[in-house]
């Protein structure tokens, strides 16, 4: 079970979505109380009784969407997609549920039905977790085995194109560094320069597997005689990006820039990609707003 809970998850933080998918559970606890009048509503004599039911539909809409502009600022903007789970995902849940369990309360009170107790709130809080939480929990689930379904398959695809071109390219790339003609000023295809215009680092397309970007500073991780080296470099992972003309070499995460041309393997779940690299024991993750880019490129690298 634990380990089923630390499984990522994507964090989708699209508030328009949210929002669509917010009014229409609100509409859903509208509609139920209002059809079925569970636990003795159907004895509750009121004037303007519907209007009042949808109030708790519309307690039920504001809510989760408070809940989702507000929980991106809760967060450092690039970890809480990195660090996002199926655990999070739920515990959020159970959050926005009792949140929304303590509005009922405030709405009823303010109906003059419910008295504003810990009894009273207990109470409001079973109504609403029969009415949520095994669909909600289900939606999870499903949704979190549907993305991994898709990027087990695509991964397995990349994974597949990656070990039919290896050969060639590996002995591609071998040659053209023991080419006895190949110049000095040949090799320099590529010049990384940190912000101080000063310290620099020169490396051929090939040599270079990922760039992190660690605070004010990027790691540039590269092979050089069949050793992993790492240089840093004083700038930003945008400015970096700038100075790479290369359609291989891309963004695919907040934090990391990968060369596609050195990936050896790639390993799918429910948030992104995994991408491993020859001759090396590393990986960068590929998040989920990089994915299509991701696959459009290497398209373009194995064309059908």
């Amino acid at each position: 079970m634990l380990k089923f809970l630390r499984k990522p998850y994507p964090f989708l933080g699209n508030i328009a979505h949210d929002l669509k998918s917010n009014f229409l559970i609100g509409l859903f606890v509208a509609c139920f109380l209002a059809i079925f009048q569970p636990f003795q509503i159907n004895e509750w004599h009121t004037h303007f009784k519907l209007l009042k039911l949808l109030g708790f539909g519309m307690v039920s809409f504001i809510v989760p969407s408070v809940f989702n502009v507000l929980l991106p600022h809760l967060y450092v903007s690039r970890t809480i997609e990195d660090n996002w789970n199926v655990g999070k995902e739920i515990a959020t849940i159970m959050g926005i549920i009792m949140t929304i369990a303590l509005g009922n309360l405030l709405f009823g009170n303010w109906l003059g039905i419910m008295p504003l107790s810990l009894s009273a709130f207990w109470s409001i809080l079973a109504v609403t977790c029969i009415i949520a939480i095994f669909p909600v929990t289900v939606h999870v689930i499903i949704k979190h085995n549907r993305l991994l379904r898709i990027n087990l398959k695509r991964s397995l695809e990349l994974s597949r194109q990656m070990a039919e071109r290896h050969e060639i390219e590996l002995n591609n790339v071998q040659n053209k560094l023991q080419d006895q003609n190949f110049t000095e000023a040949q090799k320099t295809n590529i010049e990384l320069v940190a912000e101080n215009n000063k310290d620099k680092i020169h490396l051929l397309p090939e040599q270079i597997l990922f760039i992190e970007s660690a605070d004010n500073y990027c790691n540039v991780v590269y092979m050089e005689n069949n050793a992993r080296k790492k240089h840093l470099l004083r700038s930003s992972l945008k400015r970096i990006e700038g100075q790479i003309n290369q359609s291989g070499i891309l963004r695919c995460h907040r934090t990391y820039i990968v060369n596609l041309q050195n990936v050896s393997r790639v390993e799918g779940n429910a948030a992104g990609y995994k991408l491993y690299f020859y001759n090396s024991s590393d990986f960068v993750p590929v998040s989920r707003n990089f994915v299509q880019q991701i696959n459009r490129h290497w398209q373009t690298l194995n064309p059908q």
